[in-house]
């Protein structure tokens, strides 16, 4: 009893939220719509005219009546290029060619009937949409043209997001966007109007050490929402990149690509510098390098019909190899390297019991300098019996440390594999299946910039394995009730390890096979051995979400 009397509310408040519920713009967060009043020449509407929606690439077809006010509205419209034409008794024909839908934007047509006989069709070539009157969110479209030819450095197409207004790099210097100011945590990216971050650490999936998550030439296009956008997105503080993939139409359409950019074309930084000892003053000098640093970049993309305006495919292959060998050097080479005097100043004490360095025989005047102090602990605390030998040992174990420093061989190689299907099941039903599969394996990557203060063995192995499928399903159940259900499933493993050891960590910081981390001097040196990279059990993240969403046009 109590069930049916459940069953029975839930039926009440969905039927109350169709039939009674406030009116919604027909877009969604894959789709667009085009939507638009019926009028005669004198401004007055036409009511209950015949309106059909042409895809130009799929042939894909929606057939609507207007309402009485001469209103209609096309929802769960693919992104592309559209021909409409409306028709009513009494009038001649009107037809608008190329009108431009984009995703989550509903494009507005004003179709006017002239009178019957005065011409038998009126056709009207339109434009791209520029502006948005139709909902109160602030966004930016970024269309298939704006993503091939604008430059990025490394074509993670949701860099292009710095083209809109309100938007920002992160300070943090990682690649992440941030959005009004918000921070980057705070965004949600958007595939096919599927969960595109990793949960784990509030960032786009496999994070920002590989190349990108998603091939810019399987995306068609984007929004950049940065305020006021509709709940389905949800849980964004910062801003919304939504983005739809490409698919395929009746023509068979495709490219292959290859970039390649090598360091040997740029120019020295004296931002990326490196500690060169000088034999001549034997001081250590900052000395501006060019990192080696090659990028190659090649893949294929290419889309048409299985069964002609039924059944269309996609296909997306990218294989991204990067050569960036890093450079290990402390923080600061310059006060890190230098030595302790040979011999103590005129007046200058090492007390040998305590490890203490006095000033004129003064214990209440400890030596201001930092090296010396230090020869003269290691003096006291491994009996060496002199301050000389304290500082001759500080020079030789200085000498075994820096043998950790240096060049550091790091590649990454990333491969890319996006297969999409889409299904006109009957003129009001289609479906969309995609799946994308990501490999990423950097030696040495854990660490990205081209200097860190961590020696050779410390920067660390990255990994990433990343599955994840999207099926939708959008169907138009009348003229102003349109329903879209959604489903993905990710799995994501994100594993950072031990590069193999120096011998000076297996002869200094390794026992039992535990390995000790050791940060040198912390604001002038670097790191040693192994920060967070021991043997742990592989960290696996696996997402799974759906969404069904009714809406109510009209």
């Amino acid at each position: 009893m109590r069930r049916k009397m459940f069953l029975g509310r839930l039926s009440l408040l969905f039927m109350a939220f169709v039939f009674t519920g406030s009116a919604s713009f027909a877009q969604s967060t894959t789709q667009g719509a085009i939507a638009g009043t019926v009028e005669d020449p004198t401004g007055a509407a036409v009511p209950h005219a015949s309106v059909l929606v042409h895809n130009d690439a799929t042939n894909a077809e929606v057939k609507l009546t207007a309402d009485s006010s001469g209103y209609f509205d096309a929802p769960l419209l693919e992104p592309g290029e559209y021909k409409v034409t409306v028709a009513a008794n009494g009038f001649a024909s009107f037809v608008q060619d190329h009108v431009v839908v984009q995703v989550s934007q509903s494009t507005q047509v004003r179709p006017v009937l002239g009178a019957a006989g005065t011409a038998e069709t009126v056709t009207v070539t339109a434009a791209s949409p520029a502006l948005n009157f139709e909902s109160p969110d602030f966004s930016d479209t970024l269309n298939n043209s704006a993503i091939v030819n604008l430059p990025e450095n490394n074509r993670r197409w949701s860099s292009l997001a710095l083209s809109t207004p309100g938007v920002v790099s992160d300070s943090n210097g990682y690649g992440l966007v941030s959005i009004r100011g918000v921070s980057p945590l705070m965004n949600n990216v958007l595939i096919d109007g599927a969960d595109d971050n990793q949960a784990f650490f509030s960032e786009e999936r496999g994070r920002t050490r590989e190349a990108y998550s998603t091939s810019e030439d399987s995306v068609r296009e984007f929004t950049v929402n940065t305020g006021v956008f509709p709940a389905e997105f949800g849980r964004a503080a910062g801003g919304v990149i939504n983005s739809v993939t490409k698919s395929g139409s009746n023509e068979l359409h495709g490219e292959a690509y290859f970039y390649d950019r090598e360091s040997n074309w740029a120019a020295y930084t004296p931002l990326v510098t490196n500690a060169v000892l000088d034999p001549t003053t034997g001081k250590y000098n900052n000395v501006p390098i060019k990192p080696k640093d090659l990028r190659k970049i090649w893949g294929f993309a290419a889309g048409g019909a299985l069964i002609k305006d039924r059944l269309f495919w996609y296909y997306t292959y990218d294989q991204h190899h990067h050569i960036f060998p890093g450079v290990g050097r402390p923080a600061n080479p310059t006060t890190f390297f230098t030595l302790p005097e040979t011999d103590l100043a005129t007046g200058e004490t090492c007390d040998l019991t305590n490890g203490e360095l006095y000033e004129n025989g003064d214990i209440s005047k400890q030596s201001t300098n930092t090296q010396n102090e230090m020869a003269c602990v290691l003096a006291a605390r491994l009996n060496l019996g002199s301050y000389a030998a304290g500082s001759a040992l500080y020079g030789q174990e200085l000498a075994s440390v820096a043998g950790t420093l240096g060049n550091v061989p790091r590649v990454g190689d990333q491969e890319i594999n996006t297969p999409k299907l889409d299904w006109q099941i009957t003129p009001k039903e289609r479906l969309s299946l995609l799946y994308h599969r990501l490999r990423w394996d950097s030696p040495g990557g854990v660490q990205t910039s081209a200097t860190a203060d961590y020696s050779r063995d410390a920067f660390g192995n990255d990994f990433v394995k990343l599955d994840y499928g999207v099926g939708k399903l959008e169907s138009q159940i009348t003229n102003k009730i349109s329903n879209e259900l959604g489903y993905q499933y990710s799995r994501e493993l994100d594993d950072e390890t031990q590069q193999p050891l120096l011998p000076y960590t297996q002869s200094n910081l390794t026992s039992n096979g535990n390995i000790t981390y050791v940060n040198l001097a912390t604001s002038s040196g670097f790191n040693l051995g192994s920060p967070y990279y021991s043997p742990t059990a592989s960290p696996t993240r696996m997402n799974a979400s759906g969404r069904c969403s009714i809406r109510r046009t009209g």
